[in-house]
């Protein structure tokens, strides 16, 4: 218990200049102090056992006691024994009773006042404590076993050394005790992962998606794992099914043994899915893992995988081109089954072999020419496609890069919005080259066209200049908010090259219904564009007059920055660094005086 001192002031009695003198102020009396309590100096050892017994009941006292203990343990050498002889105390809320938000019990208690005592109650918690909480995972009573688990847990890493004894309690019979375990394992680590694979086939379903939530979270996994790990993947669970996933591909080569299974799992996922999903891209769960998996096993998996070459199911054949091609050099083996895929009716087949082709080295011209055919094509999403695998492909399509750029002005939108992305990606000096191109797409019928285009431009900055003219044009008609401020963002980003849109920003200074980091934005872009206008100077004398403070302080700035400074700006400047109601357009305006210098003389 540690409360500050409160020191009363008195109050002075001032005499009245000749008046009579008031009467004196009543005598406040000796000023108040708030200190421990007497008992607490008088008797140490009583006021410790006091706190030792709060430790025993629930809510405030407890948790206060706790607190009061864990100084205790500093300046008492009784306390701290005395906490560790608590630990073994059985009392509890009752089973299920572990609220965050409270000390749920007596040993949880004690264990919480040791741990906030610093070094020295750690050692103690170290040496003493966890011999004696060990003994509380094995208590016949469920409820102790479950509070001195969750007690482990609230301890953290400092209980990891009881790590494997609170794991076996993730089989206990009562199911609170098991979620206990499960969720002291999160803060303490586990002991024996290819044990906690195991219980990804466990009977009790709850059990096996704690077990695949904490094999999610572990850092390595031992090599050991993978045969438990593959039996996860033939549960029903998907969500275990996608930890189990997840480890082995962690495992990576080590995972090999699994890849019987992994195939297994995808046929299977696959011949249970929704016919009307598309045919494309993996579910985010199971099926990526395994996919991500197979191809982090690498060579082992090449065979097992070119196999699905040959399934009926077209949609496989697509992620075992994909897998193929992601895996690299690795598998070349494949290469020969690869290029017969280039025949394959599915256009995004055939595109994905020639990806897969290009990234094992292989057969590069007849997969350069189905790309280039692709890329011609007029059929609807062809040549999106093409350009996307241009783009994934990397050097190895390098020559077909200036086709697939000239998609940016395909009548499919697709194909144009491809050729925006593959832009994006290109080496800055080239980016800037096309930024005049880009700037066309701002009339483009897409809203997505049209705000990735504006987004290209804005992290061009200065370089994309050359179309500024194209976003002015393109932002007084922009009704999509998100694709305005896109356009907006872009022109701030250019700076004093975007002047040609002057007229459009000048337009947006005094529209409140911009947020207020835009119109600040847009403050000071017009500023660096044309400090000598008089359209511009204007337009900050209004903002100077703006309800919201943050606008007349941005106000300020830009006033300040007009070269010439008009003679009614240095006003408006002079009139808020004297008499605006709020402190920051005050310091604002003063600073831009200071920042005019002579110009403000």
């Amino acid at each position: 218990m540690r409360l500050p001192v409160r020191l009363a002031l008195l109050s002075a009695v001032a005499l009245g200049c000749g008046k009579k003198p008031a009467p004196p102020a009543p005598d406040p009396g000796p000023a108040k102090v708030e200190t421990r309590p007497a008992e607490a100096n008088d008797d140490p050892g009583a006021w410790r056992d006091k706190q030792l017994a709060a430790l025993k009941l629930r809510a405030d006292p407890r948790r206060a006691a706790a607190d009061e203990l864990s100084f205790l343990v500093l300046e008492d050498p009784a306390a701290g024994p005395a906490l560790v002889e608590l630990l073994k105390d059985k009392g509890t809320n009752g089973p299920g009773h572990t609220l965050a938000n409270q000390l749920n019990s007596t040993r949880e208690a004690a264990a919480v006042a040791l741990l906030k005592a610093g070094p020295k109650g750690e050692a103690l918690l170290r040496e003493k404590g966890l011999p004696v909480l060990r003994e509380g995972l094995t208590d016949p009573a469920p409820a102790v076993r479950e509070h001195t688990a969750y007690t482990l847990g609230r301890l953290g890493p400092l209980a990891a050394p009881l790590a494997a004894d609170v794991q076996k309690l993730c089989t206990d019979p009562d199911a609170r005790v098991r979620a206990a375990a499960f969720d002291a394992l999160r803060a303490t680590g586990a002991a024996d992962y290819v044990a906690l694979a195991r219980l990804l086939t466990h009977k009790d379903e709850e059990a096996a998606r704690l077990a695949g939530e904490l094999i999610a979270l572990a850092p390595r996994v031992p090599k050991e794992a993978a045969e438990p790990l593959a039996a996860g993947l033939k549960g029903s669970n998907p969500n275990v099914q996608r930890a189990a996933a997840e480890a082995l591909g962690t495992l990576g080569p080590d995972a090999a043994p699994a890849v019987p299974e992994l195939v297994a799992l995808l046929k299977a996922l696959d011949k249970a899915r929704d016919p009307k999903a598309p045919r494309a891209g993996a579910d985010g769960g199971p099926e990526a893992a395994a996919w991500d998996a197979l191809v982090k096993v690498g060579a082992a998996a090449v065979g097992p995988v070119a196999e699905l070459l040959g399934e009926s199911n077209s949609r496989l054949r697509y992620h075992a081109l994909r897998a193929l091609g992601d895996m690299g050099a690795v598998a070349k083996p494949a290469a020969p089954a690869v290029k017969k895929m280039l025949q394959d009716p599915f256009a995004e087949n055939a595109l994905e072999a020639a990806y897969a082709l290009l990234r094992v080295g292989e057969a590069e011209p007849d997969a350069l020419a189905l790309l280039k055919r692709g890329l011609a094509s007029e059929a609807e999403g062809v040549a999106a496609l093409a350009v996307q695998v241009v783009e994934r492909a990397g050097p190895a399509a390098e020559s077909l890069v200036p086709a697939a750029l000239a998609k940016l002005t395909a009548a499919d939108p697709l194909a144009r919005y491809a050729a925006l992305e593959l832009a994006a990606s290109r080496p800055a000096g080239e980016r800037a080259t096309r930024a005049a191109e880009v700037g066309k797409l701002l009339a483009d019928e897409e809203r997505v066209i049209r705000q990735s285009a504006a987004r290209l431009l804005g992290r061009l900055g200065p370089a994309a200049a050359p179309a500024a003219g194209a976003l002015g044009e393109a932002l007084p008609g922009e009704k999509d908010p998100g694709v305005r401020d896109a356009i907006i963002a872009a022109l701030v980003a250019i700076g004093p090259g975007a002047k040609p849109a002057l007229p459009a920003l000048l337009a947006l200074v005094g529209d409140k219904d911009l947020a207020q980091p835009t119109r600040l934005g847009v403050l000071a872009a017009v500023v660096s564009m044309a400090p000598g206008s008089t359209e511009v100077a204007a337009a900050a004398g209004k903002a100077a007059q703006d309800p919201d403070a943050a606008v007349r302080a941005a106000a300020a700035g830009a006033l300040a920055r007009l070269d010439p400074l008009p003679s009614d700006a240095l006003a408006a400047l002079v009139k808020m660094a004297k008499g605006d109601s709020r402190n920051g357009p005050r310091v604002a305006a003063l600073r831009g005086l200071a920042a005019a210098g002579p110009r403000a003389k």
